[in-house]
Parts: structure tokens; C-alpha cells; sequence
């Protein structure tokens, strides 16, 4: 496999909203037993928003931070593409809200890539694609992901989650794209939003299953032979079980990367013909590759475990948790398997590699401010999370309102953006929150002139 060294992935960042919401007291407000959230599904804890934040908002506080903390000029920023399922306009590209934060750059290429959880993939890609051209040379693109994932059945809540992630794209990487990728791509309905008036999705969560399991197989099976290795694997996660058998999946499929020749063989003789979702079946495959599951995928589903499904970002999370589970020099020329998923259905098999600096890898991702993040988390009773769920609803499509100034400080992060208002056009404005005490405020300069460009014509 060949590893492209001129660009690839500079830095990540990640916003993850102020609220959570424990999966053990939510259990309990659902009148299930615990374990089911905490064991069946792998989950902790869940991040959600209330009314005041949305894809634009949490977008834009990811592209600040990522601005921010890498210092790179707003000028030089050449592509943003967006990643997301969540819509608010059935026209106008998220990604043009981005571009508020250039600081009057407007030579911007990309717009919104709209696929259930795959559409991040999309964007990535095509920033990618754009770097390693010529309208790329010398300048940097962006893939910001951003979902809240929200559902009306209570047998799905807990799956649900929100936040976003921004990846810097450029010259000097600390991750490289390696050439090899496999796709696969079928018309399917396992999980989708045909009802414009709601942001709640049609699902049917046995069938997503089988497809995201079947997409994997595919996406596997078109892999050439032999293939080194990868030191990490990250797949796209809904929830932390789903990723498990994914990964146990991917070593049923592909033993000799786990295991000896002859232990592959031998497993291959006692699960011939076995259902893989039997319970015999998966018990087998956790006692052959539990130790492998615990090195290579588990640092991958820390922050997946406290934050929930947030859709196009989730895989890319799942990157980041990796930084917080190993020191850089440890991660320094390691590779890793990529399983993004999307519903509908769309998925790839892709390769990143860490470059050999641990200094580059080090400053790819603030790994002390993502701690803090959830470390600064509000947690939430679950009859708050319905009430702001609830409300979410009523003004999803509701036009001429002003979101509530006294809920900021009790819902927003300092330093991060807000929904303030939507006019009777639809016409949504986003603000800057600074925090409410003296000693939370920062003046940011990248918070300055939030509102929309005015377009004014030159005479000739």
C-alpha cells in the first residue's frame, strides 16, 4: 500500500455539546433494566442539545477551535466541506455558514454532503482530493461533521447523541491516506427521513444492523490478499456492541491478521456453517480475538462510550479517542483499518497511518481540552432531556422565535456558538456565547462580525 506523504490529516478537533445524560438513570426512566444500555449496547453516557444549539452551531464551534488552536490563517483556507444528516435547509449548504470564521475569505470551495453518517467520509475525501491537486497547493481544507442524532422511539433514545468534529487537511500531516480503499453501495431503507416536517428517522434497527454487518463483509471481501496487518481499527459506531461484533466480524472474515495459519484453519473447521450473530458463535470468536479486540480496537470507543451516535462525526471521534488512549510516540508509524457506514446505504474500508514525528502527532489533537470537555459536562435527569427533547421538536419548524437568553448558561459551553434566532423567512442567526461570568469570558477574535455577508455590487 502506498501512503501519501505531501498531505493528509493536520489536525482534529472536536466539539461535544455541555449536556449529558446518564444511560443507567435513563434506563430507569424507561423502565429497563440498566444493564441493557450499560452491557447490550456498550454505552455510558450520552451528550445531547436542547433548542439553542444545532448542526450550524456546533459546526462552527468545532471550526473555531480548530482555527484557534492551530493558528492556521483563515486566509489560506481554500475547501470546507460539511458532513451531515441533520438538515435546517433543503438548499442552502451548511458549509456556507462555515465560512463565516474566514475572516472575509470567500475563494472557498465544497458544500454539504448529506448521507446518514457517511456523509463526513464524503467530505473528508473530497478535501482530501482537493489537497493533492494544484487549487490546493499551499493552502488547507476542512471536513466539519456535524449531527444531532434524535429519534421518537423509545426503544431507540438511547442510541441517540450529538456533537461535531472538524479535520484540518494540508501539507505536513500527522495522518497519511494510504491508496487502498473499497466501497460498497446498494439501495436500501434500513434507516432514513422522508418526513420534511421532522427530524426523527424512519429505522428499522434489525435491518441496519444486518446491512451495516453485510457492507462490512462486501467492503472485505473486495480487500486483495495478503494485506499487512493494522495496528488499530476504527469503524463507524452506533454503539459500542454494534462496533464489537464488527471488529470480531472483520476477524472471522480475515483471521490471518490475528491469528496463526493453523489456528485459522482450525477456527474456520468449528464455526463452518454457524449463524455469526449466534450466541455460540460470537462466544467463540471473543475467546480467539478477545485479546486482539482489547489491544487494537478497544482505545478506539472511549469517547464513543461517553458521548453516544453522532452520526457523520462517529468514526472520526472514535480517531480522537485513540490520542487519549495512547501516548504519541507510541502511535508514531502505526496504521490503522477505517469502517465508515452509512445508511441507505454507503460504506468504505480505508487506511490511515501516523507519521513518524511523534512532535506532528502530539499536535494533531488537544488531547487535555477533549478531556475536558466531558470532564466539564453537565449531567443532566432524564426528565430534563425529555423536556428539551420536547421542545426541540415543537421548534424544529417553527419560523419568527428568539431562543430564551436565561437558558444559556445552564446549557451552553463558554466559547462556543448558539442558535439565537430564526426569523419569519427561516433565516437563522448564530451567536458567540462567552459564558456568563467574568471569568469565563474570552475575546476571541474569530467571534467577531457573526453576521450574514452583505453582498454589495461594484460599479464597472
Amino acid at each position: 500500500m502506498r501512503w501519501n506523504s505531501k498531505v493528509g490529516i493536520v489536525a482534529v478537533e472536536v466539539y461535544i455539546p455541555r449536556l449529558s445524560v446518564e444511560q443507567t438513570s435513563l434506563a430507569r426512566s424507561l423502565n429497563v433494566d440498566p444493564e441493557k444500555l450499560t452491557r447490550g449496547l456498550g454505552q455510558t453516557r450520552m451528550a445531547f442539545v436542547g433548542p439553542l444549539e444545532d448542526v450550524n452551531s456546533m459546526g462552527l464551534s468545532a471550526l473555531r477551535a480548530l482555527l484557534a488552536r492551530t493558528g492556521v490563517d483563515p486566509a489560506r483556507i481554500g475547501k470546507i466541506d460539511f458532513g451531515t444528516e441533520t438538515l435546517h435547509d433543503k438548499s442552502k449548504s451548511s458549509k456556507t455558514v462555515m465560512t463565516r470564521l474566514l475572516r472575509g475569505n470567500h475563494n472557498v470551495e465544497g458544500v454539504t454532503h448529506l448521507n446518514a453518517c457517511y456523509g463526513g467520509t464524503a467530505a473528508l475525501f473530497d478535501c482530501l482530493a482537493w489537497a493533492e491537486s494544484a487549487q490546493g497547493a499551499g493552502r488547507f481544507a476542512v471536513a466539519v461533521m456535524a449531527d444531532v442524532a434524535v429519534y421518537d422511539s423509545p426503544a431507540a433514545l438511547p442510541t441517540g447523541g450529538a456533537g461535531a468534529v472538524a479535520v484540518l487537511i494540508g501539507p505536513d500531516p500527522a495522518m497519511l491516506m494510504g491508496s487502498l480503499r473499497t466501497s460498497f453501495s446498494a439501495d436500501c431503507y434500513d434507516f432514513y427521513k422522508p418526513r420534511m416536517e421532522s427530524e426523527y428517522p424512519t429505522v428499522s434497527g434489525a435491518e441496519s444492523t444486518r446491512l451495516y454487518d453485510f457492507s462490512l463483509v462486501k467492503c472485505l471481501e473486495a480487500l486483495p490478499e495478503p494485506i499487512e496487518p493494522s495496528d488499530y481499527y476504527a469503524f463507524h459506531c452506533p454503539f459500542a456492541k454494534q462496533v464489537e461484533k464488527g471488529f470480531l466480524r472483520l476477524a472471522a472474515q480475515r483471521p490471518q491478521e490475528f491469528v496463526t495459519d493453523s489456528q485459522a484453519q482450525e477456527l474456520a473447521l468449528r464455526l463452518k456453517g454457524k449463524d455469526f450473530f449466534a450466541l455460540e458463535t460470537q462466544t467463540e470468536l471473543r475467546r480467539v480475538f478477545g485479546g486482539a479486540m482489547k489491544q487494537k480496537l478497544e482505545p478506539t470507543l472511549a469517547l464513543n462510550r461517553l458521548t453516544g451516535n453522532i452520526y457523520n462525526g462517529s468514526i472520526y471521534l472514535s480517531l480522537v479517542s485513540l490520542f487519549l488512549e495512547a501516548e504519541a510516540a507510541k502511535l508514531a508509524g502505526k496504521s490503522i483499518f477505517m469502517f465508515s457506514y452509512g445508511s441507505g446505504v454507503c460504506a468504505t474500508v480505508f487506511y490511515l497511518k501516523f507519521v513518524d514525528d511523534p512532535a506532528r502527532i502530539s499536535s494533531a489533537v488537544d488531547v487535555a481540552g477533549v478531556r475536558g470537555l466531558f470532564a466539564s459536562q453537565r449531567f443532566a435527569s432524564p426528565e430534563e432531556f425529555f423536556k428539551l427533547g420536547k421542545q426541540r421538536e415543537e421548534l424544529y419548524t417553527r419560523f419568527g422565535f428568539q431562543s430564551d437568553p436565561s437558558r444559556r448558561q445552564t446549557e451552553l459551553r463558554p466559547g462556543s456558538f448558539f442558535l439565537k434566532s430564526v426569523d419569519s423567512d427561516g433565516k437563522r442567526q448564530y451567536e458567540f456565547y462567552q459564558g456568563e461570568n467574568t471569568a469565563e469570558r474570552r475575546i476571541l477574535a474569530l467571534a467577531e462580525n457573526m453576521g450574514p455577508v452583505k453582498i454589495v455590487s461594484k460599479p464597472l
